[in-house]
């Protein structure tokens, strides 16, 4: 499972003047908390965590923009400059020098390049910058999950038909895209988000957190979690291997980081393991 990354800052920032102004039906969302908290079939979640899910309020940001995504084209050159011009390396190297003592220590356990891991952290979250969108991280994986209600998926799908015409693919040609099976797409999305629910859940279990914390973790619009926005499921193997990991701490942003690198073979093939964090060649090159 890919980490869930850049491309949803860049698309958030991109549109988030763009987007149009979506509204879900309430009742059909409601309903569709219901079918999400009885098809979850997780066992060792803790049940007070799993109450949580009919106490979420809709992500429509998140639930256009994953829908969506499909129709993007990515970051404009101009966006991804922004990430090599004199003052963001600046920043990248004064950041290396403040916490060279916990990279050196990721170093050691995985031979992961510390200035790999500094660039890849900068273009993930600018270094956990608030300019960046932030969402609960509840809210928006539950929402997602929330697409395996079919009433729910197929009033998705027919709200956001007008929102498909601002994206140039759907322009360049709306037969194909209205021929496409957005119903297969809505049971893909579901059914990888109730995995990352689940995940979720159980890093909150093995973490101890209670529900408050629960319910105002913060993460990307997408559920990803940490300065270096991890999915749930991605990060939940650390997390068993490291019961006290945080993904709000920079020493172990470090080591999830560069213990992932690590696992997608970064020693032998540096531009593979970067490709498993995130597969666009332009963000490869522009970490490197």
């Amino acid at each position: 499972m890919k980490i869930v990354n850049l491309i949803q800052i860049c698309v958030g920032l991109l549109y988030a003047s763009q987007a149009f102004a979506v509204d879900f039906n309430q009742g059909l969302w409601e309903k569709a908390l219901t079918t999400v908290e009885k098809n979850l079939n997780c066992s060792d979640c803790k049940s007070e965590h799993v109450k949580l899910i009919r106490q979420t309020k809709i992500n429509s940001r998140a639930i256009e923009l994953k829908f969506l995504n499909i129709l993007e084209s990515g970051p404009t050159t101009n966006r991804l400059l922004e990430y090599t011009t004199p003052d963001s390396i600046k920043k990248v190297e004064s950041f290396m020098q403040e916490h060279r003592e916990n990279l050196c220590v990721s170093y050691s356990e995985t031979k992961v390049d510390p200035a790999v891991v500094t660039a890849l952290l900068y273009m993930e979250t600018l270094f956990g910058s608030e300019d960046i969108p932030w969402f609960k991280a509840i809210d928006s994986i539950v929402s997602l999950a929330a697409l395996e209600d079919p009433v729910f998926a197929f009033h998705v799908i027919e709200t956001l038909k007008p929102s498909m015409q601002k994206y140039k693919k759907y322009r360049d040609d709306p037969k194909k895209w209205d021929a496409y099976d957005w119903n297969k797409r809505a049971k893909w999305i579901a059914e990888d988000w109730q995995m990352h629910l689940r995940a979720f859940f159980r890093i909150a279990k093995m973490q101890k957190w209670k529900s408050d914390k629960v319910k105002s973790m913060k993460s990307s619009w997408a559920g990803a979690l940490g300065y270096s926005l991890f999915m749930p499921n991605t990060a939940l193997p650390y997390f068993k291997e490291d019961k006290e990991l945080d993904f709000w701490v920079w020493k172990d942003s470090f080591r999830l980081t560069s213990m992932y690198l690590r696992d997608e073979g970064f020693a032998k093939d540096t531009q593979k393991a970067l490709e498993a964090y995130n597969s666009p060649k332009w963000y490869r090159d522009t970490i490197i």
